[in-house]
């Protein structure tokens, strides 16, 4: 895999300004296409049912499952973003909707191509699991190895794009999204039922890898779907960008560290309370782990995706780590007078 070029940040805005067609447009296309619409640009958007998107987008009704009914291109279109949800975790799901999906929207690009005399760029949403199996440091550079039916099929989808001359071609690969509506630590924490939380409410039975096959020392990647959606939009409007980014914050971290964090800032017990040294601040490890995300003197292991490409890229992220995040998720709402 070829390494990313240099970029002139995402405020260079593309000197073809047309139209963005927004392929699965979900809580995560509707984002981008809100910030697309921000910066002047006509979004249309693509869904089984278009009528929940939001107002100013065009509406185009589209199953990625099937690829021969799918609407043509319009004529103005300079952009395409890839982004949409399986639906099911199955491979078989994954190759309907992702690999044979993109086929099929390929094929319309190239017939806009021919007819216009230009190339449409195709930013295709993927995902960090098509580097699953590897362990420490990747970035950019580090070749796929997904260990996942399902990661195969978006490395599949991947190669699938990358092979097509006819597009201008680009992946922005996610880790884990978190934000409104996206609660899953966060939940873990409120409903206590592993870890020490488990053994304390009698819930379940606490293990080292807990009760809900949780391991505290696998490093945790996500990124907050703001700063996802601005990456996505940002490799759409951006003149010169990489032809892969990595989506995914500054702050890699064991996810049990996330866990004690969450549950301080709730009042709770900690999950997992022998997780950091007695009388050490847990900020005060984290902020050592921003500096070592491999965390080489503690037991953590897994995969640690760094994120610097994407930063430089946009010139710094809303919400650089977890804190920033989940903090406006953990506000009580104001009591009514």
């Amino acid at each position: 895999m070829t390494s990313p070029t240099a970029s002139t940040g995402p405020t260079a805005e593309s000197s073809e300004v047309g139209r963005v067609v927004i392929v699965g447009a979900g809580d995560l296309g509707a984002r981008i296409g809100r910030l697309l619409r921000s910066a002047g640009r006509a979004v249309d958007g693509w869904k089984r049912d278009p009528s929940t998107l939001p107002e100013g987008f065009g509406r185009v009704a589209a199953d990625l499952t099937r690829g021969s009914e799918l609407p043509e291109l319009p004529e103005d279109t300079a952009a395409v973003v890839f982004c949409p949800t399986a639906g099911a975790r199955s491979a078989a799901r994954y190759r309907a909707v992702y690999r044979d999906g993109l086929r099929a929207l390929l094929e319309r690009a190239d017939r806009l191509g021919g007819r216009s005399g230009r190339r449409v760029r195709m930013v295709l949403v993927s995902s960090t699991a098509v580097h699953g199996g590897e362990e420490g440091l990747i970035d950019e550079t580090s070749p796929l190895h997904p260990n996942t039916p399902t990661g195969e099929v978006l490395a599949e989808t991947e190669q699938l794009l990358r092979s097509d001359d006819s597009v201008e071609s680009v992946v922005l690969r996610l880790a884990g999204i978190y934000g409104p509506g996206r609660r899953r630590l966060l939940d873990q924490v409120l409903g206590g039922g592993f870890g020490a939380a488990a053994e304390l409410t009698g819930t379940a039975q606490a293990s080292t890898a807990g009760s809900l096959g949780t391991d505290p020392w696998k490093i945790s990647n996500r990124i907050h779907v703001d700063d996802a959606a601005a990456a996505a939009a940002a490799m759409v409007t951006a003149s010169e960008r990489p032809s892969v980014l990595l989506g995914v914050d500054e702050l890699p971290v064991p996810v049990g560290m996330v866990h004690d964090w969450l549950a301080d800032e709730l009042g709770l017990p900690r999950p997992w309370p022998h997780l950091i040294p007695e009388g050490v601040a847990l900020d005060q490890v984290l902020h050592t782990g921003r500096e070592d995300p491999l965390w080489s003197a503690t037991p953590a292991h897994g995969r640690a995706v760094n994120g610097a490409a994407l930063h430089r890229f946009l010139g710094g992220l809303r919400h650089p780590d977890f804190r920033s995040g989940y903090a406006p998720m953990l506000e009580k709402p104001a009591a009514d007078d």
